[in-house]
């Protein structure tokens, strides 16, 4: 089994939401979340615009090619990052073989995800803790891998990252996906983006050249850094406004404010204004190896 984290120290970096404001935002919003995504709270990949997969399809093959960079086999130790309900870490168990720990600060998730273990039988390959990232307190060179699918942007990256490179053994890899804006971004894309990052508590979108600097301060080499916005961001939101219009406001239209809803009603015909809320990145980071050490590329 992978190794404890636990959350130690109170205190929490300025940059992060304060204390309780994730876990009782996505508690608030776990139905609507969930009409919307279902129980993968991610993006969805797709390959082309031709590209026929269904959203929730498109999510699982975006897992998939996070499991492809994890480079990941039978007895390794993997951390999953801001883990969800536990769909991405189940089913990097199950394809893989690896042990697997998922870590978030919503408790209601953590009992989702343990419970959907047991289900499947991989209590004994797959734990779930409630932890906060910024106080990881795990033993150096735990894990062979680290997962962190759209959870680095509600961090303080700069205080989140040299902990995951200390967690890391030699050789192993982080694999984010990530937002970010690039410079030339739109004023208007970027009213967008500021409207989606105070709806779902993100810290200060990075631009590309300020992620690969906190990569390296943390020291970890930067792999490999690609703009996927096209096959990510751009069609995922296009398809959560056409959800949210079609099927969650008339579902969902006495649980929330009028107030509530139009509000994700206006960012959502904002987002399909600018092609996105904002651009999204997948990258991959390694932790070097030990001089003399080899270390195998995914296939």
């Amino acid at each position: 089994m992978p190794p404890d984290v636990a959350s130690q120290d109170a205190s929490l970096p300025p940059a992060a939401p304060p204390p309780g404001v994730i876990e009782t935002s996505y508690d608030f919003a776990a139905e609507l979340l969930s009409k919307l995504g279902g129980s993968n709270f991610h993006c969805g990949w797709w390959d082309s615009p031709a590209d026929p997969r269904s959203l929730a399809e498109a999510q699982d093959h975006m897992t998939g090619k996070a499991i492809a960079e994890l480079a990941v086999g039978p007895g390794d130790k993997v951390l999953d990052l801001g883990c969800g309900m536990g769909v991405p870490a189940l089913r990097i168990a199950r394809e893989t073989g690896a042990d697997v720990l998922g870590v978030s600060v919503v408790p209601s998730h953590i009992e989702e995800a343990t419970r959907h273990a047991a289900r499947e039988g991989l209590a004994d390959k797959v734990r779930f803790e409630v932890a906060d990232a910024h106080h990881l307190a795990c033993p150096e060179a735990s894990f062979d891998a680290v997962v962190a699918i759209e959870s680095l942007g509600h961090m303080d990256r700069p205080v989140v990252l040299p902990l995951l490179a200390r967690a890391l053994k030699p050789g192993g890899r982080l694999v984010a996906y990530d937002y970010f804006l690039h410079g030339s971004a739109s004023a208007a894309q970027q009213a967008v983006a500021e409207a989606f990052r105070g709806i779902a508590l993100l810290s200060e979108y990075p631009r590309p050249e300020q992620i690969a600097r906190q990569i390296a301060d943390a020291g970890l080499d930067l792999l490999d850094f690609r703009d996927v916005t096209d096959r990510t961001a751009t069609p995922t939101y296009a398809r959560f406004g056409r959800i949210f219009r079609e099927e969650v406001v008339p579902a969902l239209a006495a649980a929330y404010s009028e107030e509530f809803l139009q509000g994700f009603l206006d960012l959502f015909a904002g987002s399909d204004a600018c092609g996105g809320p904002h651009h999204y990145t997948q990258w991959t980071a390694r932790r070097p190896a030990l001089s003399g050490a080899t270390v195998d590329s995914p296939g």
